[in-house]
């Protein structure tokens, strides 16, 4: 995960420095030549998909999504692209496959910098959600296992 991280880092500048936001993510898609679709003219089934479609790297994002699920779907789906291309993976939160694994650890990252990880005390005085709650534990997993 160290060695991944430096590659990372390298796609932005700001990842694990600051919460990346969905200007990053289509950036960051244009650099990698990544085409992104999320109109809703299609029926999608679940939250997320990646896939390879005629030697395009393709991420659906469920048009429905909104705010900070919204943002990990992308990022999830985008760690897919970097760490499993060309396989086809639809969003999961299972740790049980390491794919999912893996892309749910560069999400996170990508959503909450070490710096933020760090002032952790802090997070008792807000009321998260379910979604918010699931993905603040994976980072702190990351940060235990990875001190990322």
């Amino acid at each position: 995960m160290i060695l991944l991280a430096q590659v990372f880092r390298k796609l932005t500048s700001g990842w694990n420095k600051r919460p990346l936001t969905e200007s990053d993510f289509y950036r960051l898609c244009k650099k990698l030549h990544v085409c992104v679709i999320e109109d809703g003219s299609y029926d999608m089934v679940g939250k997320g998909l990646y896939m390879v479609i005629e030697s395009v790297p393709t991420i659906f994002i469920n048009d429905k999504l909104k705010g900070l699920e919204k943002l990990w779907v992308m990022f999830h789906e985008l760690g897919h692209h970097l760490l499993h291309t060309p396989e086809t993976c639809f969003f999961s939160e299972s740790i049980q496959h390491k794919a999912q694994s893996e892309a749910n650890l560069f999400a996170a990252v990508a959503l909450i910098p070490e710096k933020i990880v760090r002032q952790m005390p802090l997070w008792e005085y807000y009321e998260l959600d379910e979604f918010a709650t699931r993905l603040l534990q994976i980072r702190l997993e990351v940060f235990e296992l990875y001190s990322l």
